[in-house]
């Protein structure tokens, strides 16, 4: 059950994430905002996050995790050691940013974080 409200908890703050970036900047919101947005309390926030650049961060890094486990999933090998990636892989990764295309887009938005990618 805990994990349940984890999962939505996040996922109402990524929606008031997109949302708050498509009108402002990531350096002019505030948590506030964010938490306003997607209707949880301060406590809640604070529970999980240091701040918004403790939720940003972890964001970005759980989007490129995800990312670098499914291009490495099944690398296939040559003869020198290096890796390439699989078709297969590719699509994976190609529908995983499909799904979440409206976080990668803000991420990478001129409101959102310079630093991503």
């Amino acid at each position: 059950m805990a994990n349940k409200r984890k999962t939505q908890t996040m996922n109402k703050l990524n929606a008031a994430f997109v949302t708050l970036l498509s009108q402002e900047s990531f350096e002019t919101m505030t948590v506030k905002e964010l938490i306003d947005e997607a209707g949880i309390s301060r406590a809640t926030f604070y529970a999980h996050f240091d701040d918004k650049y403790d939720f940003i961060h972890r964001m970005e890094t759980d989007l490129l995790t995800t990312l670098k486990t499914m291009m490495l999933d099944e690398p296939y090998e040559l003869k020198d050691g290096s890796a390439i990636v699989t078709n297969e892989a590719v699509k994976r990764v190609l529908t995983f940013i499909q799904a979440h295309m409206a976080i990668v887009r803000t991420l990478m938005s001129p409101n959102g974080d310079a630093r991503f990618f």
